[in-house]
């Protein structure tokens, strides 16, 4: 069963190696027995008048490799590009409520900048050993 739900963004974040989904446009990987695919910045295909881009980041941007800490500077630069994206995109409706209104009203619990930098030094400074990069609370 199909199931389509309006949104400007969609996050998908599972498993360690990209596979094709049925259906899907395999040229969009650059390396697929790695699971990577190919981007500039992060995006993968832009706004059309239509829809919102498609983006990538973490091992699906770069193959299976690194730590947590390494997907922040891979989520940084994408979420830089969608940003930009944003600032000039035509698909945005104008009559669609703001994402933090759909947000709230489906009782979403946010983390903004604030809170991350907040659970960031919380898990760099409360770390079992000087060899672990951060403990994860």
């Amino acid at each position: 069963e199909l199931e389509r739900i309006p949104a400007r963004l969609a996050l998908v974040s599972i498993g360690y190696k990209a596979v094709a989904i049925p259906g899907m446009d395999t040229t969009f990987f650059s390396d697929e027995d790695q699971g990577r695919v190919r981007h500039e910045q992060g995006r993968i295909d832009a706004p059309t008048a239509t829809e919102g881009g498609l983006y990538t980041s973490g091992w699906f941007k770069r193959g299976p490799s690194g730590i947590i800490g390494t997907n922040i500077p891979d989520a940084r630069e994408t979420v830089a590009t969608v940003l930009q994206d944003l600032e000039t995109s035509v698909a945005v409706n104008p009559d669609e409520p703001p994402l933090e209104s759909l947000l709230k009203e489906r009782c979403v619990d946010v983390v903004d900048w604030e809170a991350y930098q907040r659970i960031e030094m919380q898990e760099t400074t409360q770390k079992r050993s000087e060899h672990q990069p951060r403990e994860k609370v």
